[in-house]
């Protein structure tokens, strides 16, 4: 019986899976997982930090402390790509940092101007910002600085 069926001609196609890279959705929950606890710890940091310093200061030091955590986290158990240079991958993943720096920064300063008597716009600024920021983070990590 199995013969017959493989000496006929195929009519449809087979089928896709719902992922090119049957990983990506352990991926993505590593990725999110990963990231619930950097963007905690971050936040975490950061209202710490802001008691003594301003909010430049305090997010530029807590970002710096989560972000080599997360892009070394995100490297060894959600990309699984240890093989290749780790100096260009940091490099690559401290061009992210920039960006992320620069508009964290800038919504928190917006967020201030909008809402000045506001004591904790601060921190829902920046639980905003991370969780927008998540799906370019995603993308450039997997598409640019751990690429297949």
């Amino acid at each position: 019986m199995s013969q017959v069926a493989e000496s006929l001609p195929r009519v449809l196609p087979a089928p896709e899976p719902p992922f090119q890279d049957r990983r990506t959705p352990l991926k993505l929950l590593l990725f999110l997982m990963i990231g619930g606890v950097s963007t905690l710890l971050y936040v975490g940091l950061y209202a710490l930090l802001r008691q003594m310093w301003s909010p430049m200061w305090a997010n530029l030091v807590a970002l710096i402390g989560t972000a080599l955590i997360n892009t070394e986290a995100n490297r060894r158990w959600t990309f699984v790509r240890a093989k290749g240079s780790r100096t260009r991958q940091h490099l690559r993943a401290a061009v992210i940092f920039v960006i992320y720096y620069g508009t964290t920064t800038a919504m928190i300063e917006a967020g201030h101007a909008l809402f000045p008597h506001v004591p904790w716009i601060e921190v829902t600024t920046l639980l905003a910002t991370c969780g927008g920021l998540t799906v370019l983070r995603y993308v450039a990590l997997d598409r640019w600085v751990f690429p297949s």
